[in-house]
């Protein structure tokens, strides 16, 4: 199955869930004591006097995907790569300084986003691109795998986990091709929160734990698709630093 029917698959699922969300909370909601975003919304919808042309059930599904993507599942995925890659790279944990941490956090971000599907976007012209013609109201997603992990993308042995490829003389560099919040104007508006709270996690559990694989139960590097990808599940063993 292509990569494409894997993320169209796994976001029809998703939608699902989320539309039997929504019917469950019109059979149980109560108005005056709304419970989360779905109850406040449901009763926009339904005042005439106050509902904005927007506003529809259509528009809450794909807000309620909006946040479920970007909200908890990119950070915890983010992060299950970056200590994955620690424990079968134990000397890492030996590097210990701000300016390496945070490249640990890019690599993390590499190793997530190159294997993500970006934010789409719309053709909003006929227009041609390296010889292919683009419709207008086409829908175009970026290729991030293609520019952080494909072999030739710009990144050396673009699958091996090496922080240190951002460190340049000293000071961090930042390719072009480093795009793990997708490109264009309509790029992930979390990206500074995201950054700042993966590398405030990272740094404190670097500085107080080191990490190692649990020899009977060894990781791999596979990883599982979905709305957001991940690794497979793994087991680890942490150890107070003296």
């Amino acid at each position: 199955m292509s990569g494409f029917k894997l993320y169209t698959n796994s976001h029809k699922r998703i939608w699902d869930f989320l539309h039997k969300e929504i019917e469950r909370h019109k059979r149980t909601r109560k108005p005056d004591v709304p419970r989360d975003v779905m109850d406040v919304y449901l009763n926009v919808l339904e005042s005439s006097d106050t509902k904005p042309e927007s506003f529809s059930e259509d528009q809450l599904l794909a807000t309620c995907m909006d946040m479920f993507m970007a909200g908890s599942e990119t950070t915890s995925n983010t992060l299950s790569f970056c200590f994955l890659y620690l424990i079968l790279n134990p000397e890492i944990l030996i590097s210990f300084s701000l300016p390496y941490v945070e490249c640990v956090v890019m690599e993390s971000l590499r190793m997530f986003g190159g294997r993500a599907f970006t934010v789409p976007h719309r053709a909003l012209r006929d227009t041609s691109l390296s010889g292919y013609h683009i419709p207008k109201d086409v829908l175009v997603v970026g290729n991030l795998y293609g520019s952080m992990l494909q072999e030739g993308c710009g990144f050396d042995e673009p699958e091996k986990f090496r922080p240190e490829r951002f460190l340049k003389n000293g000071k961090i560099s930042l390719p072009d091709g480093f795009l793990p919040f997708g490109l264009g104007k309509h790029r992930c508006l979390g990206e500074s929160l995201a950054r700042a709270n993966i590398f405030l996690f990272v740094a404190t559990m670097m500085q107080k734990f080191t990490f190692s694989i649990v020899p009977e139960h060894p990781p791999t590097t596979e990883w599982s698709d979905g709305v957001t990808p991940g690794p497979r599940p793994f087991k680890a063993r942490a150890k107070p630093r003296l």
